[in-house]
């Protein structure tokens, strides 16, 4: 009898994301005051929780994505990709 995996929690995958995030990111050079502005998305896309950091525009369609983070929501795995 195959047992199911329990599926991790958006509170279980942020800091995996985080994790990623940060060492994805720390060669790039952002600029402090724009770090103040930097936005977190969160939410699911089937097997996958995303987390994308942004800084949103006067409309959402004007919003500058700095980075998206894909974590699978049984084994953990984690994709990062960066816009800027």
């Amino acid at each position: 009898m195959e047992t199911m995996k329990r599926k991790l929690s958006l509170a279980e995958m942020e800091p995996i994301a985080q994790e990623a995030t940060r060492k994805a990111l720390k060669d790039r050079d952002i600029p402090e005051s724009q770090w103040k502005e930097i936005v977190l998305g969160k939410g699911y896309d089937g097997e996958y929780g995303i987390f994308e950091l942004y800084i949103p525009g006067s409309k959402p369609e004007d919003a500058q994505i700095i980075s998206e983070t894909k974590v699978h929501r049984i084994s953990g795995e984690v994709d990062v990709n960066i816009f800027i």
